[in-house]
């Protein structure tokens, strides 16, 4: 069993066929609370988080599948909330979709979370932002050697929404992302303050304006090469 192999994390499945929510992480839990090596699918919940949800808690995750999971409100594969601290290493988060923000990841309060080297391509978000992340009110977001790709969202940030946000991209690459409103990469919005350092972007539509960035006033973008 080698939990860093995609084909024995393809086949090592947790799935909740829409029962509920797959995984729970609500007891304070820390780093050396590891989740590694699973398919994380068929999670479904009425109040967000269908596959993950993570609540004041830090776990590390790594080289899971997160897919195929859904919420009517937030994060459709996965919610971080509270002072919540978790990484995510060698993920890749799926065709998950929210009907309301979120597609893949809604991460808010003074939660902080670490992206690293993760696929994040998901299917959308119907009336809402953010069909990749979804960034209201966190302290901090790091995403590093990333990729951001085929994101959708009826409304903002097809890749990534972030609201009074710290954001630091690092080595990402978004491309081919689609918002029917502004920003198909990433929309920054209420003071948000966003880091660009080495990254792509590239055929990404906002049909509304701003296919790479929208930056809403209050808001900071930096881009740096």
């Amino acid at each position: 069993f080698d939990p860093e192999d995609p084909l024995v994390v393809e086949a090592t499945r947790v799935d909740a066929r829409a029962g509920g929510r797959v995984f729970v992480f609500d007891g304070g839990e820390g780093p050396g609370s590891v989740l590694q090596g699973f398919t994380i699918q068929g999670g479904y919940a009425s109040t967000g988080g269908g596959g993950l949800r993570i609540i004041s808690s830090s776990p590390s995750i790594r080289n899971c599948l997160i897919r195929n999971n859904s919420s009517e409100q937030l994060g459709g594969g996965v919610l971080v909330v509270g002072t919540s601290a978790p990484e995510f290493r060698q993920c890749r988060i799926w065709r998950n979709r929210a009907r309301a923000n979120g597609g893949g990841v809604a991460c808010q309060d003074d939660s902080r979370a670490v992206f690293r080297n993760c696929s994040i391509h998901n299917k959308e978000v119907e009336r809402g932002n953010g069909g990749g992340l979804h960034l209201v009110g966190v302290a901090e977001v790091l995403a590093e050697n990333c990729v951001f790709d085929r994101n959708y969202t009826a409304i903002d940030g097809a890749a990534v929404y972030a609201w009074e946000a710290n954001v630091s991209f690092v080595n990402c690459t978004f491309t081919q992302n689609l918002a029917l409103g502004k920003g198909g990469g990433v929309h920054a919005v209420a003071g948000a303050v966003v880091d660009l350092t080495n990254c792509i972007l590239w055929e990404n539509a906002g049909v509304v304006g701003g296919p790479g960035l929208a930056i809403s006033p209050g808001s900071v973008v930096s881009v740096q090469y």
